[in-house]
């Protein structure tokens, strides 16, 4: 029986059904930080990957299928991180984050620290 094309996989985190699941995902992602610092996508195999944080290859393939995968799954991850720690009130600027600028003092304006 076809598959409906609306019907799609499940998301990769919806897979993960235990905190071990969750930390192992944690520390391919961690590793994964650790190689992009310094190699590009190209120069990066699961392989390597897996070299880094101590685990078989067919683990790191069991959360991502590829490295283009892996990467923008880091990407997420790091911008949720940088969601989160954003100060409320306060909105992406040009180097991370624009200061708040109190706007009760039309003539005046005066920046928070």
């Amino acid at each position: 029986m076809l598959q409906s094309p609306s019907i799609s996989a499940p998301h990769p985190l919806l897979r993960i059904t235990s905190s071990a699941q969750l930390e192992l995902r944690s520390r391919i992602l961690a590793a994964a930080k650790q190689r992009f610092a310094r190699f590009s996508e190209d120069d990066t195999s699961l392989a390597d990957i897996a070299r880094i944080a101590h685990l078989e290859e067919d683990e790191v393939e069991e959360h991502f299928e590829d490295t283009h995968a892996l990467l923008l799954a880091l990407q997420r991850s790091m911008d949720r991180s940088r969601a989160l720690s954003r100060k409320p009130g306060t909105r992406p600027g040009r180097h991370g984050f624009a200061p708040r600028v109190d706007k009760s003092r039309i003539g005046d304006a005066r920046i928070e620290v």
